[in-house]
């Protein structure tokens, strides 16, 4: 997504200004993206697992 900004904002020009601006925040996102699913994932592992030991076999 910031990749289309970056284009849109580089009035063809096409000098890459701004490139690795937007090229750091988009990856500052998508990496803060996973880890919070990690954190997620992580956390919720031990709810499921009680979930399964309150069914029984």
């Amino acid at each position: 997504m910031t990749f289309a900004v970056c284009a849109a904002l580089d009035d063809g020009t096409q000098t890459g200004t701004y490139h690795g601006l937007w090229q750091r925040i988009s990856l500052g996102i998508g990496l803060g993206w996973f880890g919070v699913l990690a954190l997620r994932l992580l956390f919720e592992r031990p709810r499921v697992r009680s979930r399964l030991q309150e069914a029984g076999p």
